[in-house]
């Protein structure tokens, strides 16, 4: 009986951890894709977990990377939907090419995140182009950008330029 209870006892403490690290990741993910701290934190965000890949993979998240400095492409893939400002998303990227350094596609509507992150449309020839006011002492500054696709899919994630 005593056994039985320790192994309960440890299943519970696994799944706590597996728990708190999904949710931690979340948080760290968003941050991200809303250009919240510097481009080095954004990419730690990514980064950091390679070393945690068995304890993501228990907490329903799957990690895996490709290629190396800028041709670096991280992706993380969630069992269960992460939700932002009520649009949902199952998989996160970093990939240091393009508009978006770090991205997910969402599902829903992006009318909330477009208020809540104060964007604006872009001045680009994609009329469902919207990103963050830049200022003009730093165009190199982290980005948030959201592009609609159309049918409740949309990308929402944070850009800068090559050199942070």
């Amino acid at each position: 009986m005593k056994i039985l209870f320790f192994l309960i006892c440890i299943q519970i403490g696994q799944s706590a951890f597996a728990s708190n690290l999904r949710g931690e990741t979340i948080k760290s993910i968003i941050f991200s894709l809303k250009c919240e701290g510097n481009v080095e934190s954004i990419l730690g965000a990514f980064r950091n977990l390679k070393n945690k890949k068995a304890a993501l993979a228990d907490a329903g998240i799957t990690y895996r990377a490709t290629g190396e400095e800028m041709n670096e492409k991280i992706t993380l893939k969630f069992s269960e939907p992460f939700v932002l400002y009520g649009a949902k998303s199952t998989e996160a990227e970093l990939f240091l090419v393009g508009d978006f350094n770090v991205s997910a596609d969402f599902l829903g509507d992006p009318k909330p995140l477009i208020k809540k992150m104060n964007l604006t449309k872009a001045d680009s020839e994609n009329k469902n182009d919207f990103v963050s006011p830049r200022s003009a002492k730093n165009g190199c500054a982290p980005t948030k950008r959201l592009r609609k696709f159309g049918s409740g899919k949309f990308k929402f994630g944070c850009g800068w330029c090559n050199g942070g």
